[in-house]
């Protein structure tokens, strides 16, 4: 499963950020949004 870093706000309105795992960006903000997190931006993490 991909892995997405992503960064969002809280119910607080405090910056959150992190690595979740899901099957594509979609999913990514929707596990973010069951969290009570807002997404500002999903992006695929890649090998270097």
């Amino acid at each position: 499963m991909p892995a997405y870093r992503f960064d969002a706000l809280d119910a607080a309105g405090k910056s959150q950020g992190g690595l979740l795992e899901a099957d594509n960006a979609k999913a990514a903000r929707a596990q973010l949004r069951a969290r009570a997190l807002v997404p500002l931006a999903v992006t695929p993490v890649t090998a270097a």
